[in-house]
Order: C-alpha cells, then sequence, then structure tokens
C-alpha cells in the first residue's frame, strides 16, 4: 500500500521536478549595487551562436555569427524564420558598432511581454538571417533538439525577468 502511495505522489509531482531542473539559468549579483542578472548561456547552432540576458530595466537578445572578423552596425539587420509559419520578425542591431561578429536586440522588461520577445521565446526559430550594411548575408539554423532547448530556457529566462522588476 505505501508502494502504491509512493509512486502514485511520484507520478503526480514528475511534471513540478522536471519544469524545475528545465529551468537552469545562469543567476548572477552584482557586487556593488546588488542587482541581479539572468542568462541563458551561450546555445550554439549551425552558423553562430545565441544567448538571452535579462537585468531590471532590459532583455537583450544576443547573436553571435560564427563566420569570423564580421562587422556590424545599426543598419545590420536581423530577420527571424519560424518552423511552419509564414511569420518572420525583422530587427535591427541595437548593439555598438563592432567587428566580432555580435549582435544585440534589446527589449524592456516589462510586466507585460513585448509581442515580438514573445513570438521569439514560443515559436521554434528555423533560421536567423543576418545581413549587414555592404549587403552581405549569414543564416544560423539551429537544430529540432537545439530549437526545442532555446524555447524551454529562453520561456524560463523571459518569466524570472519578471521577479527582477521587484529589485
Amino acid at each position: 500500500m505505501i508502494r502504491l502511495l509512493i509512486l502514485f505522489l511520484l507520478f503526480v509531482t514528475a511534471p513540478y521536478w522536471s519544469a524545475a531542473q528545465e529551468c537552469t539559468l545562469i543567476r548572477e549579483t552584482d557586487p556593488y549595487t546588488r542587482l541581479t542578472s539572468l542568462s541563458t548561456g551561450y546555445h550554439p547552432w549551425k552558423g553562430g551562436s545565441v544567448t538571452l540576458d535579462a537585468t531590471k530595466p532590459e532583455i537583450d537578445w544576443m547573436i553571435e555569427v560564427g563566420a569570423g572578423n564580421l562587422c556590424f552596425d545599426d543598419e545590420t539587420t536581423i530577420q527571424v524564420f519560424f518552423k511552419g509559419t509564414k511569420l518572420k520578425l525583422l530587427f535591427r542591431n541595437a548593439g555598438t558598432v563592432n567587428c566580432e561578429g555580435l549582435l544585440h536586440v534589446l527589449f524592456k522588461n516589462t510586466p507585460a511581454t513585448n509581442y515580438q520577445l514573445t513570438k521569439l521565446v514560443t515559436l521554434p526559430i528555423e533560421r536567423i538571417l543576418v545581413t549587414n550594411a555592404a549587403e552581405k548575408s549569414w543564416a544560423i539554423e539551429p537544430d529540432a533538439e537545439q530549437q526545442a532547448r532555446w524555447i524551454r530556457v529562453a520561456g524560463c529566462l523571459v518569466t524570472e525577468s519578471k521577479k527582477l522588476l521587484a529589485q
């Protein structure tokens, strides 16, 4: 009888355990300001990598194009295509001018999540197409496993970022 009760409790509470385990974020606290920041860490994909970082004022989606010394400025565009839909999002690089292959898309961290950010963390990204001012393009393409992992961890970060607003 006790074994049956234990099995029942394990079965009923297992979804809560797995959800907690899937939400593994990098959490850092600034020693001077005592403000916490969250990060998904780097997610290497074919052609580059992505990461999502959150602080109290903003959420920063950083894209690193893995093709070497590429220069990007505020005229660089980032197109995001989603699997199974014709929906696409278009962003401009919000980061500084650099030749390190780094791009940033910034979102304000607010109690209500931005529409575009919601799409980035809930729909599987099929391809990211980066085009610089010289009209050179690079594609970043995650596989199915990477897409699913991104949705889990990025969705978790956006949910957890709301708690930073109370700091």
